[in-house]
């Protein structure tokens, strides 16, 4: 169900754009592997951005939550096929994936807690913008964690 749901929406805007889990995986390794490519070239410019001073760095809670609930949700497809993979070799080798199943609920629930923290805009919250896809592949954890 995991590797299925990687396959189906996992970002959706009302239903008229879609993005699946493996589009994600794609389009996120190409912005990684540009950013290195870009970071090499660096030409010893400071922008400003590591100039020793705090200001503005106290983030509230909600804040908070916000950023990591973004950050969860744009690893939820690496952590998924990874969670995937090595749940299908404890299976092959005929023992139990009860504690992958744990760490993958426990990541579903982590995002889901930071969502519910996270503050909406206009009435508009993060969860509107999540796809069937990401719920089944976070939740699919419960079938590896149950006794057959």
């Amino acid at each position: 169900a995991i590797m299925i749901a990687l396959f189906l929406p996992f970002m959706t805007l009302g239903g008229i754009f879609d993005v699946t889990g493996m589009e994600m995986i794609v389009e996120i390794s190409d912005l990684i592997s540009e950013f290195d490519s870009s970071d090499s070239s660096d030409d010893g410019f400071n922008d400003g951005f590591d100039d020793g001073s705090n200001e503005g760095s106290d983030m509230e809670l909600e804040e908070f939550a916000f950023v990591l609930a973004i950050f969860l949700f744009l690893a939820s497809p690496f952590f998924f096929l990874f969670s995937a993979i090595v749940s299908s070799l404890v299976l092959l080798s005929r023992k139990s994936p009860k504690l992958m199943g744990s760490l993958h609920l426990g990541y579903a629930l982590l995002f889901v807690i930071c969502g519910l923290l996270s503050p909406t805009f206009i009435g508009i919250s993060i969860f509107d913008f999540i796809g069937i896809g990401f719920y089944i592949g976070a939740f699919a954890s419960v079938f590896l964690i149950i006794d057959g």
